[in-house]
């Protein structure tokens, strides 16, 4: 069997190795079947997840975007990689603007510079909140409002979000009430419209910054504010990411996306 060529690349310290796919097709059951191993840190190439490309199902579109954890699950979408996979594209294909195809739906991306930074701008499919939920741990009931983004996340607002993270990002990620398990954000409120974020991945763990995460953050500290249209500039432990919270329509998530190496498996 032939070596499977990869690229290594960051969006806010979330890190993903990306495979391309489209010329062979075994590719794509390599990586989920290999997944845990390739993403290991010390035995392996070391990455939060895979981001696997296909062909899109519509022509008109530029590609499909799969998405696999560490642990070698699947999640629908993930807003960091999505970026990754845009810069991969623009990189090599197309110059502005893409449309990628995804478990949780069409997603747009195109590239801007943003705060003098050269970013990409992902226009979400889907971003709606769900109820809210209490959950006991020992003395203590988490509050939270859930969120789906294409995939499930739950946001708790809390006084200090690495402590929170520390001790119950596991236990909340996989508690009952999530059937399927949930990413889980803790957030505080630095200033208006200014919010520091950590997260708990499912199928990754705690990782330095989650897309589809701080656009679920935004929705929940908006709703919870009555506010619109308005930019939420979220301060994760890997950089600063914007979320754009319209009046009406898809929310849209700002950041950078950055190419590390190349190599080959």
């Amino acid at each position: 069997m032939a070596n499977i060529p990869f690229e290594k690349y960051e969006a806010t310290g979330n890190d993903f190795i990306v495979i391309d796919c489209r010329p062979d097709n075994w590719r794509f059951e390599m990586a989920l079947k290999y997944a845990h191993l390739w993403c290991d840190r010390h035995f392996g190439i070391g990455a939060d997840g895979i981001l696997a490309i296909t062909a899109p199902h519509d022509p008109q579109n530029h590609a499909y975007m799969h998405v696999i954890n560490s642990d070698g699950s699947v999640a629908a979408m993930c807003g960091n990689g999505i970026r990754c996979v845009a810069a991969y594209l623009n990189a090599y294909y197309i110059p502005d603007g893409v449309f990628i195809e995804t478990d949780g739906g069409l997603q747009t991306v195109r590239y801007l510079t943003y705060n003098a930074q050269p970013s990409y701008e992902v226009t979400l499919a889907k971003a709606n909140i769900l109820a809210p939920c209490d959950i006991p741990q020992n003395d203590k009931i988490w509050h939270g409002i859930r969120v789906d983004v294409g995939n499930p996340h739950c946001v708790f607002e809390t006084p200090d979000p690495s402590e929170a993270l520390a001790h119950a990002g596991e236990f909340l990620s996989n508690h009952e009430t999530f059937p399927d398990r949930s990413n889980i954000e803790f957030i505080r409120e630095r200033a208006e419209d200014v919010i520091d974020l950590t997260v708990y991945e499912r199928g990754a763990g705690p990782t330095l910054a989650c897309g589809t995460g701080c656009v679920a953050a935004a929705k929940a500290y908006a709703h919870a504010r009555k506010r619109a249209d308005t930019t939420i500039e979220i301060h994760a432990p890997g950089g600063i990411l914007y979320v754009h919270i319209p009046k009406s329509g898809a929310p849209k998530l700002i950041g950078p996306a950055s190419y590390i190496f190349s190599g080959s498996i």
